[in-house]
């Protein structure tokens, strides 16, 4: 089950004045799924387009990339196990952002691999690396979120914050 969009909280403090971070004001909307594969915090996600029957596609997850045809459905980035023993292999149930800022697993490339600053602002897509985002530059690609933290051309995958930008 989702997250609830609804606004909670508007302080940017507790009542000590200690910053509240992101979750009390529900500036991020997470969804739990089940691991196709094995996953890493920060990957970024599809549905396992390639799984039998249409209810097992929309509850199963992998590694998202722009390379193949069952892992193009982007949902979002992981953000933890849910599991008590925090395993994020094959079976394991992942908590994902579907919208709103998460660190994800960001190149310095383009999506088409070519080397690439990213800016504050930029454009994500999918990177040729499964589980992986780049900077937007093609026509034809989809736009999966936007860069909050940017990196250097040729920068190797590194937790970088994005916005992702919902699809539900």
């Amino acid at each position: 089950m989702a997250t609830s969009t609804l606004l909670q909280y508007l302080q940017e403090t507790d009542g000590d004045g200690v910053a509240n971070g992101i979750t009390p004001s529900n500036r991020r909307q997470t969804e739990t799924f089940i691991a196709s594969e094995t996953l890493a915090v920060g990957d970024l996600v599809s549905l396992d387009l390639a799984a039998t029957g249409n209810g097992v596609k929309s509850l199963k997850i992998m590694k998202a990339n722009t390379t193949t045809g069952a892992d193009k459905c982007f949902v979002g980035v992981v953000l933890e196990s849910v599991e008590s023993d925090g395993a994020l292999t094959a079976g394991s149930s992942i908590r994902v952002v579907i919208r709103g800022i998460v660190p994800a697993l960001m190149v310095g490339k383009n999506d088409q691999n070519a080397n690439a600053v990213i800016a504050v602002g930029d454009p994500i897509a999918l990177a040729t690396t499964a589980g992986n985002a780049a900077l937007l530059v093609t026509a034809g690609f989809s736009e999966v979120g936007i860069a909050v933290e940017g990196t250097s051309s040729a920068a190797a995958a590194a937790l970088k914050d994005i916005y992702v930008i919902s699809r539900f």
